[in-house]
C-alpha cells in the first residue's frame, strides 16, 4: 500500500499533463502512486499522455463531467494514507510531498497541510503579479469564510479519514467545489501551511475559472449551502456567512445585468439585500436591475428554489 496517492484529473492538454507528470516523477519522496483519471478527452489525446509505467489510468465514459467528478474517481480508488491532488496544468517542485508528509508524520493532529506558490504563464516563467500566502490563523473556518484562499487543490495533502469525515467534492458546484470542500474540512480539522512555494501554478486564456457567470453561480451555491451547516455547528460565524452570501449574490446580480438577462438580475438583488440589508451596492445593483428590465422587459423563466438553480453541474 503507498504512502501517498496522487490524482491527477486530465481533460486534453496533454502537453500541460506531462510536465504535471513528470513533476511528480521528479519527487524526492517516492512511496506513491499515480491515479490519471481523464475526463473524456478522446483517444486521439490520451494517446500523447506519457504515462510512468506504475501509472494507473481511469478513463470516464461520460465526456467532461468536471473536475470535481474525476477528482472523486480518483479519491474513490486511491489506496494511500494521505491523498494529494494535482490539476493538470499545475507542477510540483522536487520536495513538496517529502516536506509535507514530515509534516503529517510529526504532527498526527493535524488534517490537511498545504503550501505556497508561485503564479507562472504557460510557459512556466514567473508572472510579476504573486498571490499572498495565508497561515492559518486561531480560526481557520472564519479565514476560508472571509475569502481567504488558504488552500487549494494543488498545494494540498490530506489525510484519507479527513475526507471519510468531510465527504469528497460537490459534483454539483461548477468552478469553485474547492472552495466547498475547504470549508467542510476548516469546520473540522486543524490544517498547517507552509509558506514556501512548493507548487506552481499555470495562468492560462483555456481554464474554467475563466468563465464568469458560472463562477459567480458556484460561489452562490456554495455560501447558500454553508448557510445550513454555520447555523448549526458555528452560529458566530453567522452574520459574517450572510454577509459573504449577499456579497455572492450581488455579484451575481451584475454578472447577469452584463448579459442584460435582467430577470434574474433583479431577483437576485433583491435576494442580496435579504441575505445581508447593510451593503449599499446591492440597493444599487437592484435599481440597475429594475431600470433596465423595464427597458427590456426581461426573458428568463423564475423558479422558487434559488438553491436547485444555482447547484450545477
Amino acid at each position: 500500500m503507498p504512502c501517498v496517492s496522487v490524482i491527477i484529473p486530465a481533460f486534453k492538454s496533454p502537453d500541460y499533463l506531462n510536465q504535471a507528470l513528470a513533476s511528480v516523477a521528479g519527487q524526492s519522496f517516492t512511496d506513491l502512486e499515480i491515479i490519471v483519471v481523464d475526463d473524456g478527452s478522446g483517444d486521439e489525446c490520451v494517446s500523447q499522455y506519457r504515462l510512468p509505467p506504475s501509472a494507473r489510468l481511469i478513463r470516464l465514459p461520460r465526456p467532461h463531467g468536471g473536475a470535481a467528478v474525476a477528482r472523486n474517481t480518483g479519491l474513490e480508488a486511491a489506496r494511500g494514507q494521505y491523498l494529494a491532488l494535482l490539476d493538470q496544468d499545475d507542477v510540483w517542485l522536487p520536495e513538496k510531498l517529502e516536506r509535507q508528509v514530515a509534516v503529517m508524520t510529526a504532527h498526527p493532529e493535524i488534517g490537511v497541510t498545504y503550501c505556497h506558490f508561485s503564479m507562472v504563464d504557460e510557459s512556466l516563467r514567473p508572472l510579476e503579479e504573486q498571490g499572498k500566502f495565508w497561515p492559518p490563523g486561531r480560526d481557520p473556518l472564519r479565514q476560508v469564510l472571509s475569502g481567504r484562499p488558504l488552500m487549494n487543490p494543488s498545494t494540498m495533502l490530506v489525510r484519507r479519514e479527513v475526507l471519510d469525515a468531510c465527504g469528497l467534492f460537490d459534483v454539483r458546484v461548477f468552478c469553485v467545489s474547492d472552495r466547498d470542500l475547504a470549508l467542510r474540512i476548516a469546520s473540522k480539522f486543524p490544517l498547517h501551511g507552509d509558506p514556501s512555494p512548493l507548487v506552481l501554478r499555470r495562468e492560462h486564456a483555456g481554464q474554467v475559472s475563466r468563465e464568469r457567470l458560472s463562477m459567480r453561480k458556484g460561489q452562490a451555491a456554495v455560501m447558500l449551502k454553508t448557510i445550513g451547516w454555520i447555523a448549526r455547528e458555528r452560529p458566530d460565524l453567522l452574520p459574517l456567512a450572510r454577509r459573504r452570501l449577499g456579497r455572492s449574490l450581488r455579484r451575481l446580480a451584475k454578472a447577469y445585468a452584463a448579459q442584460r438577462d435582467m430577470r434574474p438580475a433583479l431577483r437576485l438583488a433583491l435576494e442580496a439585500i435579504r441575505a445581508w440589508p447593510w451593503d449599499p451596492q446591492s440597493y444599487g445593483a437592484v435599481l440597475l436591475a429594475f431600470l433596465r428590465r423595464r427597458g427590456r422587459g426581461g426573458a428568463s423563466k423564475e423558479s422558487g428554489d434559488l438553491l436547485g438553480e444555482l447547484l450545477c453541474k
